[in-house]
């Protein structure tokens, strides 16, 4: 292995000049993968824009070049969201938890009533960790051998040389949230009740 990786090296870089051209674009290697989410991150922020129910608003937040939140109005974006963060990584996630119990959240998506936010995922690979309630990690399909299982420097790459699609995925798993009646209801519900939970222990 080790002597055909030395063949294909000579052949990808017969000069001086090839190896430094080389060396250039791995150092900028993180820069690239960057740049190549914006596109596609200002294409889904614009669909959301239009297509949003009243009820729901979205912000960049993180890395506001790809980074985005999703959250009832009523309760803003400190609250229970979903969001995409690190690499498109989708996440229910907690923002303030001065102002909403945590604790509340956590013990009440244990509870059967708030299945219907589970099956808002296509798939749960973490939960209550990370500093999340429910996580799910690079689960995007492009027909090559590690769908579902993208690393951020692949996901990059189709984010931009296959954007429509990339867009389309990630359009779609955020709709299964702010398009379902039943689970922007839940997700209301535990937000009343963890800023609820959250007054009254600053009262007490």
């Amino acid at each position: 292995m080790q002597n055909e990786l030395i063949y294909t090296a000579s052949k990808l870089f017969p000069t001086f000049e090839h190896w430094q051209s080389f060396q250039e674009l791995a150092n900028s290697r993180d820069a690239i993968m960057e740049s190549w989410f914006i596109d596609a991150t200002s294409k889904i922020r614009r669909h959301f824009i239009e297509t949003l129910p009243p009820e729901w608003d979205c912000e960049p937040w993180g890395n506001p070049n790809r980074d985005t939140r999703w959250f009832l109005r009523d309760f803003g974006p400190d609250s229970l969201t979903v969001c995409y963060s690190y690499y498109y990584r989708l996440d229910l996630k907690l923002h303030n938890s001065q102002n909403f119990s945590a604790p509340l959240i956590t013990q009440s998506l244990k509870k059967g009533d708030y299945q219907p936010i589970y099956r808002a995922f296509d798939r749960i690979d973490i939960r209550f960790n990370w500093g999340s309630e429910l996580i799910e990690q690079s689960n995007f399909k492009f027909n090559i051998a590690t769908d579902g299982n993208l690393s951020p420097l692949d996901l990059a790459w189709h984010a931009f040389h296959r954007m429509d699609q990339f867009v389309d995925q990630a359009v779609a798993k955020i709709e299964r949230f702010t398009n379902n009646p039943e689970v922007s209801d839940l997700i209301r519900r535990l937000n009343q009740a963890a800023q609820d939970e959250a007054r009254s222990q600053k009262v007490g």
